[in-house]
């Protein structure tokens, strides 16, 4: 992974870092023309998920401030239904 001894490392082997007309490793055939055809999108998954997240939490917070106890909404319950670390 690191630096050859007095090298260059592996993945810049091929690279001349001192010819003005050096273009890099060659391209993959799949990009020379753009991006890829075969593209979907995930970005709304996790955006719809992160917005959920936060409807979530406003909520909660709504309800802690209108009941004045949030430990209501965010305490972990045993079995008997009490809650964990907190005076019942």
């Amino acid at each position: 992974m690191g630096a050859m001894c007095c090298g260059k490392s592996e993945k810049y082997a091929d690279a001349e870092y001192g010819d003005p007309n050096y273009t890099g490793p060659p391209m993959d055939d799949k990009l020379a023309k753009g991006p890829m055809e075969e593209r979907s999108c995930t970005d709304i998954i996790c955006c719809l998920v992160f917005i959920g997240w936060w409807v979530v939490m406003a909520y909660i917070g709504y309800i802690s401030m209108t009941t004045g106890e949030p430990e209501t909404y965010l305490a972990v319950w045993d079995g008997g239904g009490v809650k964990c670390g907190l005076d019942a």
